[in-house]
């Protein structure tokens, strides 16, 4: 059986658990080489272990997404190692459950960073990419429910992910006439 994905690249940040897992390992599952971006390597290492098992190239890519330079190097990476990206899921996220007058102002600029610039640079590098292959492409963001309700306790979070859902709804108009793609998933 020939998977939905089969002889596409992917890249998922947040990859090393949670739902950046269950996503790598579905689209290594469905024929998709993998590029696994993380700061935590041993569980980013395990994630590219099981992938490879699905019959499947694996790559990981290590650094902080704070950084624009770990996903433009990551998307870099898996460019050089498999030829080309297909696909990214932007997934990693943080978030500190705090009310918002006792949010400080470093965990402010965490979830910003983290949750939506990170975004912002993963999409951007994408694009960039895509362009310059000459082919057709999916982008998906993580956002949230959150990015259309809200928690008393995460009023920072929830900005980020409104932040997320208004970018993606952003690029998929600006890019579509690329054959790229932009989604939002909202757990």
């Amino acid at each position: 059986m020939v998977g939905r994905l089969e002889g596409k690249n992917a890249l998922v940040t947040g990859g090393a658990s949670g739902l950046g897992r269950a996503s790598a390992l579905q689209m290594a599952a469905e024929g998709a080489n993998v590029a696994v971006v993380d700061m935590n390597e041993a569980g980013a290492d395990s994630v590219a272990e099981e992938a490879r098992a699905l019959g499947v190239e694996a790559i990981v890519h290590i650094g902080n997404l704070r950084q624009e330079s770990t996903i433009a190097d990551a998307i870099a990476k898996c460019v050089d190692q498999f030829g080309s990206i297909e696909v990214i899921h932007n997934n990693a996220g943080w978030q500190a459950e705090v009310a918002l007058h006792e949010t400080s102002n470093e965990q402010w600029d965490r979830m910003v960073e983290t949750n939506l610039t990170a975004v912002f640079w993963g999409c951007k590098h994408a694009v960039i990419a895509m362009r310059e292959q000459g082919t057709r492409g999916s982008i998906i963001n993580t956002a949230s429910t959150l990015a259309v309700t809200a928690d008393e306790m995460i009023a920072a979070y929830c900005a980020t992910k409104a932040g997320v859902a208004g970018l993606t709804r952003a690029v998929a108009l600006s890019y579509i006439r690329d054959g790229i793609r932009c989604n939002a998933v909202a757990p």
